[in-house]
Formats: structure tokens, C-alpha cells, sequence
């Protein structure tokens, strides 16, 4: 039989990543979230004493006075690495019981001709891997020039809440990184979208109509996000054990520092019982706050506010969207 003109091009299992940029890898900690959980107060749980500030020159902004916690972190807020690696334009798709993104890259990474095509996936798997560790490595070395404290091997925690919807890409890319799901009940998620419709872009309130709309996108937004994160855990874990933690978002205001203690150990960050306490005092929820932070908490619902806020109906749409993943999570259904 005559061969076809074509040959297969197979992916090359070596990697061409430096021992340099492994070691970077492996110091990496991805935080991802579902919507508005709180992800801001967790980076800054973590990085403690640096204060994470995306405006700021280095991402983050020097130790408060009050601290005396010496910084060893490397914070990044929002590196955006999964927005560029795969856009989503908002559409969320079905597949099976699950709710995805219909990224650019989902949709066509079938198609030959497209960049990151899963055909020439071997070639470009290893140079987008590099650019992105080399981006995180510049960025700890920045650090370390400028900060006593950071050194060369010191953690990078990265707080990647626009793009959650790209963790299981993005951790792919990096298996012997470390993960750190946030999540949240649903039910204040939504109503605090549609609480605070000038976070969305939108500065007028919404009508009836638009809520009801917002309310069923929220939901399937928020059961997207569990889903996804669900998916990067699993495959995290399957890259050994000890890699990933789910945190539920009144579990840490709850017991922030037990919260913080596993968090910790994830990064693979050593800190002491004082230093942990330290943390959560200079914070928000804390009791001697040095400075008051301009973070996400600026528009924040309490904890359960939703049972006095959103209508019977609301709440409805929201646990059906939800499913099985409220009980899952460890969240009652109301009554």
C-alpha cells in the first residue's frame, strides 16, 4: 500500500524546561477561586508582611510598620496568564453534568490551523512553559533585589481570579506546582453581584428583568467555576498527593488561621504560630488593621446575608443551577 504524503508529528516527551525554571515550578502556588471569595484577603494572608497591590511597581506594596513577620513570599496578583493562554469570550457550554468556558482554545484546539493547535501541541507546549516561568522568575528576582527576606528559592504565590476558568490549562502547564481553591456559597455570590452591579461595569440598578437575568448568569458562572477547580484539583492530585487544598470562604473568616496553616503548607511556607496570628491581626478581619485595604471586602456580603436578601425564587434558581455541588461542598440547602 502506498503511504499517504503525511506524517505524524509526534510530541516529544523531553522536556527542554532548565533545571532553573523547574525549581521555579516547583516553588510555584496557584490561587484560584470561584467568584468574589475573598481571594484578595487570602494573598494577603499568605504573603504577610508584604501587602499585595496590583498598581504597585512589584505587585505588591513594603511590610506595615506594625509588622514583625520577616517577608519570605513573592505575591503576584493577577498575572493573567490563563486569559492570554486561553480567552473566553463568557459563553458557558454543557458537557455532560458539567458547565465549562467555551474558550478559544476549547473550541479550537482541533482545528489545525489554530496556534495552539493539538497538533503542534509539541512545539508549543515547552516555549509557552518557559515564558511563563521565566516571567515568574524575573518577577522573585525583582523581588529579592529589592526585599531582604526574598531569596532566590523563596515561594511565589500567584492569585489568578479573572482566569480561574483556565486552571486546569494553566496547571497542566505547570504539574509540580502547588494549588489553593477558593470557594464560596453561592447564594451570597450572587447576591452580591447583583448587589453591586457598578463591579460589573454596569453603574445603574437592575431593574427586575436584568436581575433575574443576573441571578441565572451568576449561578452558572459560580457552578462553572466549581467545576473547573474541581477538574484541576483532581488532576493535580494525580501528580501526588499533598499538592492541592479546597478552602471554603466562611471557613476562613472563621477560623482564619487554621485556614492559613494549610495554606501555608501548601506554598510550602514555614511560619510560626505568632507569625500566623500576626497575619490575620494586620489583615481586614483582623483587630489591628494598620491601613485600611481597597480590596474586594470594599463590596463585600456578609457571611449568609443571602437568606434575608434574595427572594424565594432567586434562591431557588440559584440551588437548582447549583446541584449536587452545594451538598459537595459542605453547603446546606435552605430548610
Amino acid at each position: 500500500m502506498k503511504k499517504g504524503p503525511f506524517r505524524r508529528l509526534r510530541r516529544n516527551d523531553a522536556s527542554d524546561t532548565s533545571p532553573a525554571l523547574r525549581e521555579v515550578e516547583r516553588s510555584l502556588t496557584w490561587v484560584w477561586s470561584t467568584p468574589r471569595a475573598g481571594a484578595e484577603l487570602l494573598l494577603q494572608l499568605v504573603a504577610h508582611p508584604l501587602r499585595p497591590d496590583r498598581k504597585a511597581t512589584m505587585s505588591f506594596r513594603p511590610p506595615p510598620s506594625k509588622a514583625t513577620t520577616r517577608p519570605h513570599v513573592v505575591p503576584i496578583d493577577e498575572l493573567c496568564f490563563g486569559t492570554h493562554f486561553a480567552p473566553w469570550p463568557g459563553d458557558i457550554v454543557e458537557r455532560g453534568e458539567s458547565l465549562a468556558p467555551g474558550t478559544v482554545l476549547d473550541l479550537s484546539e482541533t482545528d489545525d490551523p489554530y496556534l495552539l493547535s493539538r497538533y503542534s501541541e509539541p512545539i508549543w507546549r515547552e516555549p509557552l512553559r518557559n515564558l511563563l516561568l521565566s516571567r515568574v522568575a524575573a518577577a522573585r528576582s525583582r523581588a529579592a533585589d529589592h526585599v531582604r527576606g526574598i531569596e532566590a528559592g523563596s515561594p511565589v504565590v500567584i492569585k489568578e481570579v479573572t482566569s480561574s476558568y483556565a486552571a486546569v490549562r494553566v496547571m497542566s502547564l505547570t504539574p509540580a506546582a502547588g494549588m489553593i481553591a477558593l470557594v464560596r456559597d453561592p447564594r451570597d455570590v450572587v447576591l452580591s453581584r447583583v448587589s453591586h452591579p457598578d463591579a460589573l461595569g454596569d453603574p445603574e440598578p437592575l431593574g427586575t428583568a436584568d436581575r433575574a437575568a443576573e441571578v441565572e448568569h451568576a449561578a452558572r458562572h459560580w457552578a462553572m467555576s466549581v467545576d473547573v477547580l474541581s477538574a484541576a484539583i483532581s488532576a493535580n492530585a494525580a501528580e501526588g498527593p499533598g499538592r492541592s487544598i479546597l478552602l471554603r470562604y466562611e471557613d476562613l473568616l472563621r477560623d482564619p488561621a487554621a485556614a492559613l496553616a494549610g495554606s501555608l503548607e501548601i506554598a510550602g511556607v514555614a511560619r510560626d504560630p505568632d507569625a500566623v496570628s500576626e497575619a490575620v491581626d494586620l489583615s481586614w478581619i483582623g483587630s489591628d488593621p494598620p491601613d485600611r485595604e481597597p480590596l474586594e471586602h470594599d463590596l463585600s456580603t456578609p457571611v449568609g446575608a443571602w437568606q434575608n436578601e434574595l427572594t424565594t425564587d432567586e434562591i431557588e434558581t440559584v440551588e437548582r443551577i447549583a446541584g449536587g455541588r452545594l451538598e459537595t461542598l459542605g453547603y446546606d440547602r435552605r430548610g
